[in-house]
């Protein structure tokens, strides 16, 4: 005995309106993960964008004000052809004091990334800002009998010696430490305030 089993064809609407819901789930989801992607490239590049423009600063920055104090001598002494005049000796002894502000120039700090939550700042030379408050004095003075015969120590002269290059660059590197220490923690500090996840390394100009 033979059974006959009728199959119900699915009419062709039925199926055009499957293959087009299938369309759209497939592109939706595509779409929506190219969305996703792109808002998270997005943010990442805005977030560098945002860290560059944090540390690319304009005009000079102030790391480090320090005291700077000592002693200078100075003598002087006549003399006739080459032969010194007995007692005609000047010397005195001056104290000096002032005040140095030091740090960098921002245009001069450079920044690139090393990866997506990392950085390299270059920091360039450390530079004399500015000096404020200078205070001399003479500590002791000593003149001979015949002293007279010898021209007065200029004073201010000497005072001026004291900030020659050589010595202002000496003060400078003698404080070298403490200046890449303060470069550390203001830019991490301007970074941080941003992303606290960004992770920056330095290097500084010898």
């Amino acid at each position: 005995m033979t059974s006959n089993i009728v199959r119900s064809k699915t009419p062709v609407w039925a199926k055009v309106l499957l293959f087009t819901f299938l369309i759209l789930v497939v592109g939706g989801i595509a779409a929506g993960g190219g969305v996703a992607l792109g808002m998270f490239f997005g943010a990442t590049q805005e977030r560098e964008v945002q860290v560059i423009r944090s540390i690319e600063l304009e005009e000079q920055v102030v790391l480090v004000r320090s005291g700077v104090t000592g002693l200078k001598p100075e003598s002087e002494v006549s003399d006739i052809k080459g032969f010194v005049i007995p007692w005609s000796d000047r010397s005195l002894l001056l104290r000096y004091e002032f005040d140095t502000m030091v740090g960098i120039e921002g245009s001069g700090v450079s920044i690139v990334p090393t990866g997506e939550t990392s950085f390299l700042v270059t920091i360039p030379d450390f530079i004399l800002i500015g000096t404020d408050d200078p205070r001399f004095s003479v500590v002791n003075e000593k003149n001979g009998v015949l002293s007279f015969a010898t021209p007065e120590i200029d004073e201010l002269q000497l005072a001026q010696e004291l900030l020659t290059d050589d010595v202002l660059d000496g003060h400078i590197e003698g404080l070298r430490p403490v200046l890449e220490e303060q470069a550390r923690t203001f830019y991490t500090n301007i970074v941080s305030a941003i992303d606290p996840g960004v992770t920056l390394e330095f290097k500084f100009a010898q």
